[in-house]
C-alpha cells in the first residue's frame, strides 16, 4: 500500500517541502506521513486557520518530524552516488510578513550535477518580478510551472530568464481555466516541452547529473 503514495521511492523522504498551506498543495501530506518516513519538513508557517492545517500540524508534532519555517537562503545537501543533491530556498524574502499569499510561496531550486530544477509553488507575476529584480539565478532545465498554469503566473520575462527545456504543469479538472492558453503560448515561444498531469498522470524526471529523461504514467 505504501507504493500507492510513493511509487518510485524507498519509503523514506529526506525532505518534504510545503510551498504554502493551500489545501490543494497539502491535502495529501497526511497520507504521505502516514505511510512514509519523513525526516524533515519545510514550510512557511502553520498560521492558516483551516482544519486541514490543524490536523497536519498535529500529526507532524506527534511524529516529531524536524520542522523548519524557511525563507530564502535555506539549504540542504543530500549525497547520492557521484553527486550531491543541492536544495535551496530562493524565496520568499526573510523580511516578508507571515501572510499566506501565493507570492509568498516557498520557491525551491534543486541542483544535481549539471541539471537544475525550479519549483515555483503558486508564484504569480509579483513574486516573479521580485526574483528578476534581485538577479536571482533561476536558469533551470526543468520548471514546475507556477500556479497550475494560471494566467497570473509565468510571465514571458520570467520564462526567458529560466529557459526551461521541460515545463511541468500540475493540474487537474478545474473551473479556473488552468492551464491558461496564454501561458501555454508563452512556453511554446521559448520552445519548452510541456508535460501536464491532467494529460500524462504522474510525471517522473530521472537524471544522472549530466542528462535526464522524462517518464509519464500515461
Amino acid at each position: 500500500k505504501v507504493k500507492q503514495y510513493m511509487p518510485y521511492g524507498d519509503n523514506e523522504i529526506e525532505l518534504l517541502i510545503l510551498s504554502h498551506l493551500d489545501s490543494d498543495h497539502i491535502g495529501g501530506t497526511k497520507n504521505i506521513i502516514d505511510h512514509t518516513k519523513v525526516d524533515e519538513l519545510w514550510t512557511l508557517n502553520w498560521q492558516k486557520d483551516t482544519q486541514t492545517v490543524k490536523e497536519l500540524k498535529q500529526i507532524v508534532e506527534d511524529r516529531k518530524i524536524l520542522t523548519k519555517f524557511v525563507r530564502e537562503g535555506e539549504k540542504k545537501n543530500i549525497s547520492f552516488k557521484e553527486n550531491e543533491l543541492k536544495i535551496m530556498s530562493i524565496s520568499p524574502n526573510i523580511n516578508i510578513n507571515d501572510s499566506e499569499g501565493n507570492n509568498n510561496s516557498i520557491i525551491i531550486k534543486v541542483t544535481y550535477g549539471d541539471i537544475d530544477f525550479l519549483l515555483t509553488g503558486d508564484l504569480e507575476s509579483e513574486g516573479e518580478k521580485r526574483l528578476i529584480d534581485n538577479n536571482t539565478d533561476i536558469k533551470s532545465e526543468i520548471l514546475k510551472v507556477g500556479h497550475h498554469g494560471s494566467k497570473s503566473s509565468s510571465s514571458q520575462e520570467f520564462l526567458e530568464k529560466i529557459k526551461p527545456e521541460i515545463s511541468i504543469i500540475s493540474v487537474g479538472k478545474n473551473s479556473y481555466g488552468h492551464p491558461n492558453q496564454d501561458v501555454l503560448d508563452r512556453l511554446n515561444i521559448i520552445k519548452s516541452k510541456i508535460f501536464r498531469t491532467d494529460e500524462s498522470g504522474s510525471i517522473e524526471i530521472n537524471t544522472d547529473g549530466k542528462t535526464y529523461s522524462v517518464r509519464t504514467e500515461k
